[in-house]
């Protein structure tokens, strides 16, 4: 069973979003042998300033929709998967975000995050995981989206490292790059690089964790504040239509 997420997605590793499970067989593959990416190449000055774009575009949306694809590659094998996600800011003075992903591929899978829990539900398996959000929410992809905290105090910011990919992208190639090293120690994510549209939202997310595993997140169609930031729609995006018979366990 291989965890998706939570390699270095959400907790950048095996930790919070564990089970997403699958294997996907593959040739080997080791990043060494990976080719380089040719995006532009900034000076220190701009990436600090495209740190501080970064946190204020997403501190001035309420709600995102957009696709993904995840590759993840751990010991010379290469994973991959793709589908939905749904990210919604705190409502009414609220503290916490609510994020949802369904995978598609390789098998259905529904990831929610209410900002106290992390709910993890594997229909092929007829298994619900939950567990606690109290790390989830310290990881970068709740940072970046969230909006709550700078990300000027969590990361340290560097330019772009054209060595440090998972594959080629040659349309993301014009694409600024930013580096992206957490200020204080967490236990799964040594650093991440961030791949930025014209509007300073993300494209491309690839992240690192302490035993050399990448996983890389691409975003397309982007949708922001088309959501409604109602309860209604909140619970919505909580519901999960559990197949009878479904196991709930949780750590």
């Amino acid at each position: 069973m291989y965890n998706w997420l939570s390699r270095t997605s959400f907790l950048a590793c095996a930790c919070v979003f564990a089970t997403i499970l699958f294997v996907m067989p593959c040739p080997s593959m080791a990043a060494t042998d990976l080719p380089a990416s040719a995006s532009k190449q900034l000076t220190q000055s701009e990436a600090n300033s495209l740190l501080v774009a970064l946190g204020k575009r997403y501190r001035e949306i309420n709600t995102l929709h957009c696709f993904f694809q995840q590759k993840a590659l751990t010991v010379g094998r290469l994973r991959e998967g793709k589908g939905e996600a749904f990210f919604m800011k705190p409502s009414n003075g609220g503290q916490v975000g609510l994020m949802r992903w369904e995978y598609t591929e390789p098998e259905p899978q529904i990831i929610i995050n209410d900002g106290k829990e992390v709910q993890m539900y594997t229909p092929a398996d007829k298994q619900l995981l939950i567990t606690s959000a109290e790390t989830a929410n310290s990881d970068i992809t709740y940072a970046l989206f969230n909006g709550k905290s700078e990300l000027t105090s969590l990361f340290a910011v560097s330019p772009g490292d054209p060595t440090f990919n998972l594959a080629s992208h040659p349309v993301l190639d014009e694409d600024p790059a930013i580096i992206l090293t957490p200020k204080m120690a967490q236990s799964q994510l040594k650093r991440a690089q961030v791949w930025l549209n014209k509007d300073n939202s993300i494209h491309r997310l690839l992240m690192e964790d302490y035993f050399g595993a990448l996983t890389e997140l691409t975003f397309t169609s982007l949708q922001f504040d088309t959501l409604k930031t109602s309860e209604n729609e909140r619970m919505k995006l909580l519901k999960l239509d559990l197949a009878p018979g479904t196991e709930t366990l949780r750590q």
